[in-house]
């Protein structure tokens, strides 16, 4: 810990490893999955053929 101009400032460098893929995600609030994701985002762009890549 280091003490700025009169504030404490902490820092923690603890290594987690993920486990997570980005295409099994589903937002809570809308229930939305990756696919449909893009394909908003395709639509808000007028993209006919979207790419996850």
């Amino acid at each position: 810990m280091w003490v700025l101009k009169g504030k404490t400032l902490g820092v923690d460098t603890t290594r987690l490893e993920a486990n997570a893929a980005l295409r099994s995600i589903v937002r809570r609030d809308t229930g939305e999955g990756y696919n449909d994701y893009l394909q908003g985002l395709a639509g808000a762009e007028e993209i006919e053929t979207p790419s996850s890549r």
